[in-house]
């Protein structure tokens, strides 16, 4: 079978339309598989009260972190404050 070459493309059927339309028991049969997929996809959004409480947490467990890091941790050799000894002092 040849197909007849249209002298004028661009008024015919152009390449991302199909050149019959879909039964409409095809369109039902996919509308009935995607619809229930895509509302399965979708989360609710969160209240103004759930964003808070997750952004307090955050908020919280990065003061500990930087407390933590702040506070000065005992050391196992503490180190002295004595003045240097001189020289001549050690003769002594």
């Amino acid at each position: 079978d040849t197909v007849p070459v249209d002298p004028q493309p661009s008024r015919g059927v152009r390449g991302y339309q199909c050149e019959r339309a879909l039964s409409e028991e095809l369109l039902m049969r996919r509308l009935a598989i995607l619809l229930p997929l895509v509302l399965s996809a979708c989360e609710r959004e969160k209240s103004f009260d759930e964003r808070y409480e997750i952004a307090q947490d955050e908020i919280e467990s990065k003061a500990k972190e930087l407390d933590q890091e702040l506070t000065p941790s005992p050391s196992p050799n503490p180190v002295t404050t004595k003045q240097p000894v001189s020289v001549n002092e050690r003769e002594n």
